[in-house]
């Protein structure tokens, strides 16, 4: 199972719809949150229906000009079994069809002000007494010093205090792949501030009954935050690693004859607009990508292998020295290319 939070700050525009859209439809995950749409509900479950028509969406209208939470899950992995909301959260009983098991899953956007309280009453609630419970969103708070960056970074006044509650009523913090900020505030030098408040909890006996478990921040969107993921499993299947491109790639001419050729034999289809076209077409070449870089895997460890094998009988027959600046020179660029 996959799961994905955004905290999208409204969707308004085009640009940001158009970002919002590439980001959900990319994603391949069976649960979203969306945080902060800024809209009502209907208006918005009408628009996310128009891009994804297989998909179910429940969502929570927006105060004013704040808040606003959304769920879209896959029903081709996940049943719902209930579905309720409360102040700054939705929450989902579910069965998902992959861990053939039932979860609670809440997305939850986390108030500014009165923190405390909030959290002490939705941890206390008797709507979270169960043991397979998944907690997600943007939960505005920091668990230290060490998840702000900046030069006016400080610590969260409130870190202590979630750490008792998450603590005395069993809730794990996932640990991310890599640590990292998922809100900027989008100034730079000294002004420049950023914190990790998007996060995933879990009970503690859910987390210990599954052999797989892992969270990342990801990229995509135009909001201040980034999106997360968090993806579990409860079997031997290996979990996806999330794509990514390494730049050496482009200096090869062998991957730009391959993205060249892709690109012009694999045209837009007349049943597709050109978005949706575009976005089948990044997809496929992603799989291309990744066929690609793992047989240049295999090239790169027979070179290494053949390198280290010639190394190892020059440096056998040599006795230390080079008899000739050709010895040298052969020598050398081996272990260049070893290197």
């Amino acid at each position: 199972m996959k799961i994905l939070s955004y905290n999208c700050r409204g969707f308004a525009s085009l640009p940001k719809k158009l970002a919002l859209r590439r980001l959900l439809t990319l994603s391949q995950s069976d649960i979203i949150f969306l945080q902060e749409t800024l809209c009502p509900a209907d208006p918005l479950i009408q628009t996310l229906k128009s891009w994804m028509p297989n998909w179910t969406f429940h969502a929570l209208d927006a105060s004013r000009r704040s808040g606003g939470l959304a769920i879209r899950v896959n029903n081709r992995a996940v049943k719902i079994r209930n579905i309720w909301g409360g102040r700054g959260f939705i929450d989902l009983d579910i069965y998902v069809l992959s861990m053939e098991t039932n979860i609670q899953i809440i997305n939850v956007y986390g108030p500014c002000s009165n923190r405390a309280s909030y959290w002490r009453a939705l941890l206390d609630s008797d709507l979270l007494k169960e043991d397979n419970i998944i907690l997600g969103g943007d939960l505005n708070f920091t668990m230290g010093f060490c998840e702000s960056w900046g030069h006016s970074a400080q610590v969260d006044s409130f870190s202590d205090t979630i750490s008792n509650l998450l603590e005395e009523h069993q809730w794990i913090d996932i640990p991310s792949a890599r640590l990292q900020y998922t809100w900027t505030n989008n100034r730079s030098g000294e002004q420049g501030l950023a914190r990790r408040l998007d996060r995933f909890l879990i009970k503690e006996s859910l987390y210990n009954s599954l052999p797989r478990i892992r969270q990342w921040v990801g990229s995509g969107g135009i909001s201040n935050h980034r999106p997360i993921y968090l993806e579990t499993v409860d079997n031997n299947n290996k979990i996806k690693s999330p794509f990514k491109f390494n730049s050496s790639w482009l200096k090869d001419p062998s991957y730009i004859q391959l993205v060249t050729d892709f690109w012009q034999n694999n045209r837009i289809m007349e049943n597709e607009n050109l978005t949706e076209g575009f976005i089948r077409k990044l997809t496929e070449l992603k799989r291309v990508s990744k066929h690609w870089a793992h047989q240049k895997r295999i090239r790169d460890d027979q070179t290494l292998k053949e390198a280290e094998k010639m190394i190892t009988l020059y440096e056998d027959s040599s006795d230390g020295t080079f008899p000739s600046l050709e010895s040298k020179e052969q020598y050398s660029s081996l272990v260049v290319k070893h290197t």
